[in-house]
């Protein structure tokens, strides 16, 4: 009976935080303990760890569905059962610890399960951006607790998430108290920074779809249209005219080839330069080979483009604009560097399926909070949105034009001066609790 539940705990798991992903957040958290109880309650270790991959493989072919439009089977497959080695490792990881309350154990396993899949894969291809698509913090968007996502980044957020439902799990009442008091600071947390936004200094975004040659109808301080390759042939006299008939700033999503290479990058014009910014992060299998392309001895057929430098900050008419590039935008602390707009343009059409596009927009609303600056996309296939430092979407179309005020924002983010410390943080902590135990034992 001990070992139904926990297998069945896990694989539930997985189906509740799909169900999170469309739009009922408190499913995460019901999702989060029942991992908890699965991991805790198995009578073996290898039970609990199995059952937590059939949860995790569940829960990625669900929220990894849309995979299907852009990637082969047997890559979009490889993928969802890598990821979901990540969940076993959590399981692992609290079974090592048994000593110590599950409130402690398993928001540390969580954040280091969650992170382990992904920075294998980094060391041969970089950050896997489909994976960071489906982390659970985007599924709090709607409430103040993913605010503290400018002191922790989505880490934190999850940090959070999993230690009340271990302490839920275990009904210790010190547990209880800890986390939650944990929990209401940090919602306070949220609800402040959320009203300390100050309203007083407004970008004039343009963000257009049009697939033709591009016309600017309104001044406006930044211009962006999605990727394509329309305007290659142009020059950067071009460029530069164009820039000066808008008033402002012009973004365009675009490829360029540089001493033999390809680049998927930005152009970013004005009245007086022009500069690309090339792409650092490179989709698996479609533009950069993909773990299954290694495997099958295909990789150097599909290495279409080469990484580049990535964002930085473009002064462009009194303005600091920060570019990234399409899927760029999933990939937490690429942006922290920006001091004024982060500009996004990019294509959605091979993943316009399923809950592609809207966890493209939600993770660009997770960038902003991170960051606590705003953040524009013009996006085909997807949202074109404005969003501001809070993460709140001001205004957005699919395939349409969009033309509005973007609200300034010049917080200060403690995560994007120090990066992800939460994770390392657990590392030494799981480190130091294992030490423990052992000297105990």
């Amino acid at each position: 009976m001990k070992m139904s539940a926990a297998l069945l705990s896990s694989v539930l798991a997985g189906a509740a935080f799909e169900a999170a992903f469309y739009g009922y957040w408190i499913a995460a958290w019901i999702a989060m303990s029942l991992l908890a109880f699965g991991a805790s309650w198995a009578p073996s270790a290898i039970l609990a760890g199995a059952g937590a991959y059939l949860g995790g493989v569940l829960f990625h072919l669900l929220a990894l569905g849309w995979m299907r439009c852009a990637l082969t089977n047997a890559e979009a497959l490889t993928l969802v059962h890598y990821f979901a080695v990540g969940w076993t490792v959590t399981v692992v990881i609290v079974r090592a610890l048994p000593t110590f309350p599950l409130a402690v154990t398993f928001p540390i396993a969580w954040t280091l399960g969650a992170a382990a899949p992904a920075a294998v894969l980094s060391l041969f291809v970089g950050p896997p951006g489909w994976f960071y698509l489906n982390r659970v913090a985007a599924t709090q968007l709607a409430m103040p607790l993913v605010q503290i996502a400018d002191l922790s980044g989505m880490a934190g957020v999850e940090f959070v998430m999993a230690a009340m439902a271990g302490a839920l799990v275990e009904m210790r009442m010190r547990s209880l108290v800890v986390c939650a008091l944990l929990l209401a600071a940090s919602v306070t947390y949220g609800l402040v920074r959320t009203r300390q936004a100050v309203r007083e200094e407004y970008y004039r975004a343009a963000l257009y779809q049009s697939p033709g040659t591009p016309n600017i109808d309104t001044l406006v301080d930044v211009a962006v249209w999605p990727e394509g390759d329309r305007w290659q042939d142009w020059t950067d006299d071009q460029w530069r005219n164009f820039a000066r008939e808008s008033g402002g700033a012009v973004v365009v999503g675009a490829s360029r080839v540089a001493e033999g290479k390809t680049y998927n990058c930005a152009l970013l014009a004005t009245d007086d330069q022009v500069r690309y910014v090339d792409k650092r992060y490179l989709v698996l299998g479609g533009e950069t080979p993909s773990p299954v392309d290694w495997v099958l001895g295909i990789a150097h057929k599909k290495d279409l483009f080469q990484a580049g430098a990535g964002p930085v900050n473009c002064d462009c008419n009194g303005i600091s604009i920060v570019v990234c590039t399409c899927y760029e935008v999933t990939i937490p602390g690429l942006v922290d560097n920006a001091t004024g707009l982060i500009v996004n343009p990019g294509s959605e059409r091979r993943i316009a399926c399923a809950n592609g596009p809207q966890s493209m927009l939600d993770h660009a609303r997770l960038r902003a909070i991170e960051s606590r600056r705003p953040l524009v996309r013009a996006v085909l296939g997807g949202y074109t949105a404005i969003i501001d430092g809070n993460g709140a979407v001001v205004g957005a179309t699919v395939d349409q034009p969009l033309v509005g005020e973007v609200p300034a924002d010049s917080r200060f983010s403690f995560y994007s001066a120090t990066g992800n410390w939460v994770t390392p943080l657990c590392a030494i902590l799981a480190a130091v609790l294992y030490i423990r135990a052992r000297s105990q034992t």
